[in-house]
């Protein structure tokens, strides 16, 4: 769970701590793309032009509003397409559809109760002030639910790279819905492993039917 979530200039943000306990949050009926990093906007970049500006918002994590990222913010802007950041939607909004490329932390897809968010956040809260690494050790009881599910109703994962072995295969892939792989081997390689999801290849065709068939269906 990043910090900005619920720290701003190390003040507690209220509101975004009782979204979290209560899972109180707005229901968006579009397409996310989370950016995490410059080329990964580049990424989905040709997908994004084929959908209608109406149809999709893209969500850039805090650092894009550093001076070194304004002109990817600005040709956003120019192009008309809605965008924001992460700090003013996590635990706030949850998008029908979330496109993500990797694995960005959490360990279950599983809803949690609030007696360990409030133990997550005791956690979250120490580590904050302290400085310190705010991961859970493998040896703590406490389950974090895996950022996308907290943002995306329906998680696509929009693969970069080969993935070919490795961390990349780890469980977390679970949480994925489908997977848009580049070929006919990244495919048969996530298909025999994780059985339960849908596997397409990333064409544009596939993707934009694929988008529109899960924005109807997906409750």
């Amino acid at each position: 769970m990043p910090e900005s979530a619920f720290f701003k200039g190390k003040k507690l943000r209220i509101n975004t701590l009782v979204n979290y306990l209560f899972d109180w949050f707005v229901l968006v009926e579009k397409i996310a793309f989370y950016v995490n990093e410059g080329y990964i906007f580049d990424h989905y970049l040709n997908v994004i032009k084929c959908l209608g500006s109406e149809k999709f918002i893209v969500i850039l994590a805090e650092k894009f509003k550093e001076k070194e990222y304004e002109s990817l913010v600005k040709q956003i802007s120019d192009n008309g397409w809605e965008y924001k950041y992460l700090g003013d939607v996590y635990y706030r909004c949850k998008f029908r559809v979330l496109i993500t490329h990797i694995y960005f932390g959490g360990n279950t897809s599983q809803r949690q109760t609030q007696a360990s968010k409030l133990m997550r956040l005791k956690h979250k809260i120490i580590s904050f002030f302290k400085n310190q690494d705010s991961s859970v050790s493998e040896n703590e009881d406490v389950k974090d639910r895996y950022f996308q599910n907290n943002l995306g109703v329906y998680n696509i994962r929009f693969m970069y790279g080969l993935d070919n072995g490795g961390a990349k295969l780890g469980d977390w892939n679970n949480l994925f819905d489908i997977f848009f792989c580049h070929g006919p081997y990244d495919a048969n390689l996530m298909g025999g492993l994780y059985q339960n999801q849908h596997i397409l290849w990333a064409t544009l065709d596939t993707i934009t039917i694929s988008f529109k068939r899960q924005m109807k269906t997906k409750n």
